[in-house]
């Protein structure tokens, strides 16, 4: 294992430079097994906010969508539905009936829209709120390193590739037995050769932790 000398990070991994830091002065230590890291190192762990980034793609390409939808309503749809409203006004025949009809028929293309926004604006506060959580977990999570996990299979498709979840038990921090899954994963290539993953954990929210390979 190795004890960044810049910002305190322990790593389980060989680095070059600390990826948290990038400080290139490195110590190995002799510390092996379970340890716990009470006090976060300078900057947060960094790597548990990587998946960060991703996280609001969906939601804006539902955004997108529904903009997109509101352009074409707009510039197609709008000018088309004006041109034959003013031309139930050419003819006798007009129908007042035909004509809310066709109103409503016109204005209701703009439903979807709003359902993909709708969409978009649910899944923003979602992850909005899990962001949140996973800063508290960076900025003074209790780190746990090298503590053994079960691979607990979730579910499996028709292909035969199963998605799976770590599963830890933290019973020096929790209090309790009581075990604590992963997110679902599906690449469960271990690239730990001691078949351990770390954990991070909100110290005053049990319900709030990360669990992954190597926690930086």
């Amino acid at each position: 294992m190795l004890v960044c000398d810049g910002c305190g990070r322990y790593l389980k991994k060989h680095y070059d430079i600390c990826p948290g830091c990038s400080f290139n002065n490195l110590t190995t230590t002799s510390l092996s097994g379970k340890i716990i890291v009470r006090n976060p190192p300078n900057g947060g762990y960094k790597s548990i906010l990587i998946n960060t980034e991703n996280m609001d793609k969906i939601s804006n390409i539902f955004k997108i969508v529904s903009i997109g939808l509101v352009i074409i309503f707009f510039v197609i749809e709008l000018p088309f539905s004006i041109f034959k409203f003013i031309s139930y006004f050419s003819f006798s025949s007009f129908s007042i009936f035909n004509f809310i009809g066709n109103l409503f028929a016109t204005f209701s293309f703009l439903i979807i829209p709003c359902v993909f926004y709708a969409i978009h604006v649910y899944l923003d506060k979602k992850n909005s709120l899990k962001k949140q959580k996973l800063l508290i977990l960076a900025e003074r999570g209790i780190l746990i390193k090298n503590i053994p996990y079960e691979l607990v299979q979730l579910k499996k498709d028709e292909n035969g590739i199963g998605t799976y979840c770590f599963r830890v038990y933290c019973e020096e921090i929790t209090g309790n037995n009581k075990p604590l899954d992963s997110e679902p994963i599906n690449d469960i290539i271990n690239t730990d050769s001691n078949n351990t993953v770390d954990l991070l954990i909100d110290p005053d929210d049990y319900s709030n932790y990360y669990i992954n390979y190597e926690i930086y």
